[in-house]
């Protein structure tokens, strides 16, 4: 018999119906047996299912800590695992043979695509939950629980934009999705009074005829058709980067708006004291510009090498051996490939930048630089090691954006030791497998339709395969620079009002921010 059939598994199950109080101990028991239970069982399914609940145990456990404010600790062991056996489920799911059970697998990969969406809006990641909720919205267009999720997010999203026309345009939608979950009769009555809060939230500095002057304002911006370039081949790389998410701009998580086709988050206002330190601050402001080049120009490259499929006349007369197993070379691949690692060297850069921005100690108490161990997974720590605290500047209750830039982190393995279960995120911790063989090794590219993938004794991947993980890296780049744009943005307004005493970059001088021409970027 099917373990999840079983009175065991249905028991523990069950407890999740209601108020149910779990204990500790009940807890740490059940997830024991869970843990037994799929060592004892192949079927993809039932192992999706099983680790699901084990997920879901753990956010118990995340509870019970959640008392005492513990709740915005950095660090949760227990998300931690609960978001490593909800990615489990899922890719377990995803090898599920199809079922005559339709409705029943429906409901499973909805949970499962709205509880793993739910987890990165509660860590800060808002942006990767936004992409989870429409997963799940795919294919349960009208489940309340997931829209009203969506419509939390989206506002909590809202508060860390700086724009205050883009941040109305998303409460708008914000206020449209808890509206629809709310209306809807199915809701769960806990769900709804959740819901009516933070709808109130929204409107209760606005009249009636306020919010429904924004509504009809949010619907114009969103609809209205704005130019996306001068020629024919702008405009696919433009309509190109709005499907695929890749703008710098958060009005891009709604949708391929028009009117999100434009790279416009930049840095707030910064502030230098003494004058001495004007210079830092525009080594800041530089820095941001490069990060934001850097992802542009990697973004363009891949739009190149996955649009292009006419040889280039650079590649003529490269005398290469053919052998004989389809492989893939061209100056097309090798733009993908570039971007894949302008993308990838950009995560480190942004560890950088943070210990630049926040004053982070480059040399130990023995006077020997440690510059080199900076990397965006060791930036937090002291002394930039895993096994020390946090640096004490983070780590702090409403540094949410920071927080998300932090959790993002967590999806990278820890360098130098790639075991599974110090990376979040399995697919991050595949980009990162490909970016050593790119950079140290050697990764043969191949026609997938042809090239028999499993006799290959050499690390191999198909050309669609890597492009598309191109792409998912492009996206969790865009990902970090929004959330360190957005953490800037914050720090800056704490330091304002706490007199910028408290473990702030020690900038009084205001260097307000001037637009580089167009012309000049050559």
């Amino acid at each position: 018999m099917s373990y999840i059939k079983s009175d065991e598994f249905l028991n523990i199950c069950s407890k999740f119906q209601g108020n149910y109080q779990f204990s500790n101990e009940e807890l740490d028991t059940d997830i024991l047996h869970l843990d037994e239970a799929t060592k004892n069982t192949t079927d993809f399914y039932d192992l999706s299912m099983i680790n699901f609940v084990i997920g879901l145990l753990y956010g118990e456990l995340a509870k019970q800590r959640a008392s005492n404010d513990a709740i915005w600790d950095w660090e949760q062991p227990e998300i931690e695992k609960e978001i490593v056996h909800f990615w489990k489920s899922l890719r377990q799911f995803e090898k599920c043979e199809p079922s005559t059970d339709t409705k029943k697998e429906i409901i499973h990969q909805t949970a499962l695509y709205t509880n793993i969406a739910n987890m990165f809006s509660n860590v800060g990641r808002s942006i990767e939950a936004l992409q989870f909720y429409e997963k799940a919205l795919k294919i349960s267009p009208n489940d309340p629980q997931t829209i009203g999720n969506l419509g939390m997010c989206l506002n909590i999203y809202a508060k860390s934009i700086y724009d205050h026309g883009h941040q109305t345009i998303i409460q708008m939608i914000a206020y449209q999705n808890l509206l629809n979950a709310i209306n809807n009769p199915t809701l769960i009555v806990e769900a709804k009074s959740i819901f009516e809060a933070e709808k109130h939230s929204i409107i209760s500095r606005h009249t009636k005829v306020e919010i429904n002057e924004m509504l009809d304002w949010t619907s114009k911006k969103l609809g209205k058709s704005y130019s996306i370039g001068s020629t024919k081949a702008e405009r696919s790389y433009r309509k190109w980067c709005l499907t695929n998410g890749l703008f710098l701009n958060p009005l891009n998580d709604l949708g391929p708006y028009s009117i999100a086709s434009r790279d416009i988050i930049h840095l707030p206002t910064l502030k230098a004291c003494p004058i001495a330190e004007i210079d830092k601050v525009k080594h800041i402001q530089g820095f941001i510009n490069c990060l934001k080049q850097d992802f542009i120009s990697a973004r363009f490259k891949c739009f190149e090498g996955i649009h292009s499929r006419e040889p280039h006349y650079s590649d003529k007369a490269n005398l290469l051996i053919d052998t004989l197993d389809y492989p893939s070379f061209g100056l097309n691949i090798d733009n993908v490939k570039t971007a894949f690692r302008a993308a990838y060297s950009i995560l480190d850069k942004i560890g950088y930048f943070l210990a630049v921005y926040f004053n982070l100690p480059k040399i130990n108490p023995e006077n020997i630089s440690i510059e080199r161990k900076i990397t965006f997974r060791s930036v937090w720590y002291q002394k930039y090691e895993r096994c020390q605290p946090l640096h004490e500047c983070f780590g702090q209750k409403g540094q949410l954006a920071l927080r998300g830039l932090f959790w993002l982190s967590k999806d990278l393995p820890i360098p130098k030791n790639s075991d599974s279960d110090l990376t979040l995120n399995p697919d991050a911790k595949v980009l990162n497998e490909i970016r050593n063989c790119l950079e140290h090794k050697y990764l043969s590219f191949h026609d997938e339709a042809i090239h028999d993938f499993s006799k290959d004794p050499w690390p191999n991947i198909s050309r669609s395969c890597f492009e598309e993980k191109t792409l998912d890296l492009l996206r969790m780049v865009r990902a970090a620079i929004i959330y360190l744009i957005w953490s800037i943005h914050q720090n800056e307004i704490a330091r304002k009002e706490s007199g910028g005493k408290e473990h702030e970059p020690t900038h009084i001088v205001t260097l307000t921010p001037s637009i580089l021409d167009d012309d000049f970027k050559r």
